[in-house]
């Protein structure tokens, strides 16, 4: 019997809601009792995060509830996908819709959250000390790679694609002649993937281009 509905909303892959991954756990969850929505997000099949997915999750949950059941309702988000999957929550049409949450590998504070992709420090409160952790390599290089398709800069956006692409084959590779080719909005995005110094990352997000701000505010939790 199916004892709750569930819109699950997969994290970065190129391969979306067919991800082997993704099929497997829809898969679990139906054979617990769930009938499972993965709606098909093209932004996070291009490793984009973007504040108008809440838009996209919002009408899954409308289509689940389409007709009555009296059933729970619930959505599940993986990585980065947590912030459009809770923002979604806050959608006019699905308002009060969704009765649970489950979020896997997430985050809540985008400052925080890149302050480690970036350098590896984090800490557990604001006034607690640094503390360290060697952060997955390619995280800051999907990091690059949806925040350079928001700049305005044409060139500066295909080197910044080029990078990220160079350094996600290859985590050896070298870009510095890619650098040099970078204009005033590629080197402020550049700069904050290359700080090593947690103190410095606000000031760093500040000096970003406004479209990259924009963005990054409507996705912190």
């Amino acid at each position: 019997p199916i004892l709750a509905d569930m819109v699950l909303v997969p994290g970065l892959t190129r391969l979306g809601r067919d991800d082997p991954r993704v099929v497997a756990f829809a898969t679990t969850m139906g054979r617990a009792g769930f009938r499972v929505l993965v709606p098909d997000l093209p932004n996070l099949r291009r490793f984009q995060v973007s504040g108008t997915d809440t838009v996209t999750i919002a009408d899954a949950i409308c289509f689940m509830q389409a007709e009555p059941t009296g059933r729970p309702l619930g959505v599940g988000a993986v990585s980065f996908a947590v912030g459009p999957a809770v923002g979604a929550l806050f959608e006019t049409e699905a308002r009060d819709r969704v009765d649970f949450l489950l979020t896997v590998g997430g985050y809540h504070d985008m400052t925080a959250l890149i302050t480690y992709v970036t350098t590896g420090y984090y800490r557990a409160s604001a006034d607690a000390p640094w503390q360290y952790r060697e952060p997955k390599r390619y995280g800051r290089w999907l990091f690059l790679l949806t925040n350079a398709a928001r700049l305005q800069d044409q060139e500066d956006k295909l080197t910044l694609i080029e990078m990220a692409d160079r350094k996600l084959n290859n985590p050896d590779a070298k870009v510095d002649d890619l650098a040099t080719q970078l204009g005033a909005e590629g080197q402020s995005v550049y700069a904050l993937l290359t700080n090593t110094d947690p103190d410095r990352v606000p000031a760093l997000i500040d000096a970003l281009p406004p479209s990259v701000l924009h963005e990054m505010n409507a996705l912190d939790l």
